[in-house]
């Protein structure tokens, strides 16, 4: 059986208004990230520490701050249960690659540790955010663990969304299409993040995922995913869907097989 640690709501209103900061700097740190040519700079990393603090004190305030303890628990599942999303992230990666030209030297080291850095910071919050805090307590209520899994995912990809429309990205199929792939990637993080107890292991591979994903802000002529075109082709798109298809499979198989989550008190 798997627990999750005690709710503990010490003061319900400054929860509140944690939570809605933390949502406002998400959307705000990714509606400037969308709008600048290098996504990850030495402001923006300390913009999303200070984000970063903010959600930790809301882990706090919930009582799932030992989430976020480290241990190398479960971390088995970072092959067997995210492949799905390596597998995605790679070939994402791969085609960016070959279809966007010859790439010149990286950019200067500077740029390239700002870009670790960043993603680092960025996989961090929106895991202790989405799957160590937003998940547990979505627990906590009457909904069914699968409910809660799939509550926590429409907000993840529902956040994406926002932030998308912020910085100016109005291509239809294109946010359409990611907001479906988020979603689905939401749903296998939170299964593998019940399933292993460790918010390291869907740290490590959001990190690894975005690592991939924004490769192409760490060398010259290589296209940003921020950056993308004005909208995706349809193969794009199918590419994308069967890629996306299988990290909601995995998860949602991976809840059925693990369907007893001790809801916190």
């Amino acid at each position: 059986m798997i627990s999750l640690p005690a709710r503990r709501f010490s003061s319900p209103i400054l929860v509140a208004l944690l939570c809605a900061l933390v949502v406002i700097g998400t959307l705000a740190l990714s509606a400037l990230a969308l709008s600048k040519p290098l996504p990850y700079t030495a402001t923006n990393a300390l913009s999303l520490l200070i984000t970063l603090a903010v959600t930790i004190v809301v882990m706090w305030q919930t009582g799932t701050l030992s989430l976020l303890g480290f241990s190398t628990r479960g971390f088995s599942a970072f092959w067997t249960l995210g492949w799905p999303m390596l597998l995605m992230a790679t070939v994402v990666a791969t085609l960016a690659l070959v279809f966007s030209g010859p790439a010149t030297v990286p950019t200067i080291p500077v740029s390239a540790l700002w870009f670790i850095l960043g993603v680092a910071l960025t996989a961090t919050f929106e895991e202790a955010l989405f799957r160590g805090t937003v998940l547990p307590l979505l627990l906590t209520s009457k909904q069914s663990t699968i409910g809660a899994v799939i509550t926590s995912a429409v907000i993840f990809s529902v956040s994406h969304l926002l932030a998308l429309l912020g910085g100016g990205n109005i291509a239809v199929v294109g946010t359409l299409t990611q907001v479906f792939y988020t979603f689905c990637m939401g749903v296998l993080l939170a299964a593998i993040m019940l399933t292993t107890q460790n918010l390291w292991v869907t740290i490590s591979l959001h990190f690894v995922y975005n690592v991939l994903g924004d490769l192409g802000t760490l060398t010259e002529g290589v296209p940003q995913a921020s950056t993308a075109p004005a909208d995706m082709s349809l193969p794009v798109v199918v590419i994308l869907v069967i890629l996306a298809i299988p990290m909601l499979l995995v998860g949602l198989r991976t809840l059925k097989s693990y369907p007893k989550v001790r809801s916190p008190r």
